[in-house]
């Protein structure tokens, strides 16, 4: 859980412009303290997960198991 609220972190500290050539806002900090709250409460796996920032405030999950991959837009 530990890695998971880092990867929070490193979201809520992205500021506007964060990728490339005036792309990419900086995340709304009500939303990731919900996404931060959900995982606390209902996310206990074991298996590894991926949190990327994309735009217009999505935050995208990826979970890679065996030779399959699912994603999850939020």
């Amino acid at each position: 859980m530990n890695e998971i609220k880092a990867r929070i972190n490193y979201l809520r500290e992205l500021k506007d412009d964060w990728y490339s050539q005036g792309e990419g806002t900086a995340y709304n900090s009500e939303h990731l303290n919900w996404l931060e709250e959900v995982f606390e409460e209902y996310y206990h796996s074991e298996i590894p997960l991926a949190i990327s920032p994309w735009f217009d405030d999505v935050v995208v999950l990826e979970w890679n198991i065996k030779r399959n991959c699912a994603t999850f837009e939020i």
